[in-house]
């Protein structure tokens, strides 16, 4: 019971110090609101959960401190009182032997044995952690494809080592072959065949389920190449991205990410600074970089306008920044860094489309031209720049290819429009006209599908686009 009880306690004693270590993280914002009534009694209703399970354990020390006073006079009573009713002749000799005996077993049996058998309950909750972390699949680090240019690869297995050099290679017998890579050396790249992942097992009382992340992507990209990932809230665009940061577990495939990576998370991430130290990022400065990454990312307009430029601190501390600053501030850190690999989770949703259009050729196709780029994003009008195109539903990849071959099928101007609805409802709850409205959308999908001989865009989408130029215009212009 005592061990019980010591498991149920630790368990409620890591969820209490969990929540107390969330609320002092956001103090500053639960103060911002006036939430410290509502916190305090979730932490006091932690504490007294706590504290039924300390009651409990304490009930069953006070038994064994009890039992260690108690028991040497109570067994010596119940052993005479039975040496007596066998019939036996009771002497003083016998009875402080007797008693001498119990005095010296009371201490082991009554309190060591008791306390042991606690301590060993409690550690057994630190060796229950410690077998779940030994217990977990090792973490595959990931590697560098190994090449071989204009040379032979001999092995200690292979036969004819005698012979001329030009002898092909043979299979040893552990049954290794050896192939010729078709990758530069040191060619950055990323390349998932049939990758599937699920995110780490949610441990609960009862069960323990993995959520799929991603399933059976195929992809490849190299230095130069725009690939750009659409879809549908929800069916994985980000999950992929976090995959490639070994962020998910792998389930099957295989994946091999040569260079060194930048990410750009949707949810723009700014740490209490200044600007500068939120470029930086710990890197060494270095001005020409630096200043390279300011330009291409549009900050120069609003750094000016700042009352200490880069220097000026930022964050819960500091000056607050917009969503759109927050945006490009996050990109500018990634630029900075100088990568081989550029992950962009839809870092032009957070800005207006002129800036966005700015972001997108000078940034991904100006200065990140030559990098590998992965770009997340829901905006249509930037797909025809793309070398590849992802379409994702429900964690998979559909179809896949340039905007050409893909702007015959259905399900691709389906799942556009469907995206382009829900950014456009979700702008719609704070703006009363946004950038992403259905209308606009529409335009921008028809241009990327016009062409000579065909189009998806049917005449009636474009009518309704001139309905509500019609509707919008107020009774005196429809006069005029």
């Amino acid at each position: 019971m005592m061990g019980k009880c010591r498991r149920q306690i630790a368990s409620r004693t890591d969820k209490r110090v969990s929540v107390m270590n969330e609320i002092l993280n956001g103090i500053r914002v639960i103060k911002m609101y006036a939430w410290e009534d509502a916190f305090a009694k979730v932490v006091d209703d932690l504490r007294k959960n706590e504290l039924v399970k300390v009651k409990a354990n304490s009930i069953w020390q006070s038994l064994v401190m009890g039992t260690f006073w108690a028991s040497g006079k109570m067994i010596i009573l119940f052993a005479i009182t039975c040496f007596i009713l066998t019939g036996n002749q009771l002497t003083a000799e016998r009875i402080f032997v007797a008693m001498a005996l119990y005095n010296a077993c009371r201490l082991p049996v009554t309190l060591f044995v008791p306390f042991a058998l606690q301590f060993l309950f409690e550690s057994n909750v630190s060796l229950r952690r410690v077998q779940a972390f030994l217990e977990l699949e090792e973490y595959e680090q990931l590697e560098r494809s190994s090449t071989v240019q204009n040379g032979h690869i001999l092995s200690k297995y292979a036969d004819g080592l005698d012979s001329d050099e030009k002898t092909p290679l043979k299979t040893n017998d552990m049954g290794m072959s050896l192939q010729e890579a078709t990758q530069d050396e040191g060619e950055a790249y990323v390349e998932l065949k049939n990758f599937t992942a699920v995110w780490e097992a949610v441990e609960s009382d009862d069960s323990s389920e993995a959520a799929v992340a991603v399933k059976n992507i195929s992809l490849s990209a190299r230095p130069g190449q725009l690939i750009a990932v659409v879809g549908p809230v929800g069916c994985g665009k980000s999950s992929l991205l976090s995959s490639i940061l070994r962020e998910t577990r792998r389930v099957s495939g295989s994946m091999v990410v040569n260079g060194h990576l930048a990410y750009a998370s949707q949810d723009a991430w700014i740490f209490s600074g200044s600007i500068r130290d939120n470029i930086l990022f710990g890197e060494p400065y270095d001005e020409k970089r630096y200043q390279e990454a300011i330009r291409v990312c549009a900050l120069n307009k609003d750094l000016s306008q700042l009352p200490n430029g880069d220097r000026t601190l930022v964050g819960d501390r500091g000056h607050a920044l917009s969503g759109g600053q927050k945006a490009r501030v996050s990109l500018a850190r990634a630029v900075y860094r100088n990568s081989d690999i550029y992950l962009l989770d839809d870092p032009l949703s957070a800005v207006d489309s002129a800036v966005g259009r700015y972001l997108f050729d000078k940034c991904i196709m100006g200065f990140l031209k030559l990098k590998v780029t992965i770009l997340v994003t829901h905006q249509v009008q930037y797909l025809r720049n793309a070398d590849q195109i992802l379409l994702m539903r429900g964690g998979e990849v559909i179809a896949s290819g340039t905007i050409n071959q893909l702007k015959h099928l259905s399900t691709f101007a389906d799942i556009l429009q469907e995206t382009a609805e829900t950014y456009s409802r979700r702008a719609s709850e704070t703006e009363s006209l946004t950038p992403h409205s259905p209308q606009k959308v529409v335009c921008e999908m028809e241009e990327i599908f016009e062409d000579d001989d065909d189009t998806l865009i049917p005449t009636s989408e474009v009518k309704s686009v001139y309905m509500c130029f019609v509707k919008k215009m107020s009774r005196y212009g429809i006069l005029v």
